[in-house]
């Protein structure tokens, strides 16, 4: 099994991931890859996939990241803040 998992890069430092490769910056781009690539899904966070369900749902399981880290306020509190339930990442690409 490949899963491309492209969560952390966009949740914590987009910047320092994607720098070198500015097109990931893309998220069709991210599930293009991971079709291209062969993988058998591709993990990501909720946003990113959500923008692209409709078109790409059906071509390729989606593994969706529901929570992130809010990182920020000062201090930081590390809290987990929902961005979608269950049930929405289930309905995707509907």
């Amino acid at each position: 099994m490949s899963i491309l998992p492209v969560d952390h890069g966009i949740e914590h430092s987009a910047g320092a991931s994607f720098a070198l490769n500015p097109i990931y910056f893309d998220p069709e781009n991210i599930v293009k890859l991971a079709i291209e690539g062969g993988c058998n899904a591709v993990a990501s966070t909720f946003g990113v996939l959500g923008s692209v369900a409709h078109k790409y749902a059906h071509k390729i399981p989606f593994i969706v990241k529901l929570n992130h880290t809010e990182l920020f306020t000062y201090p930081n509190g590390f809290n987990q803040i929902m961005f979608g339930t269950v049930k929405e990442a289930w309905n995707m690409g509907r």
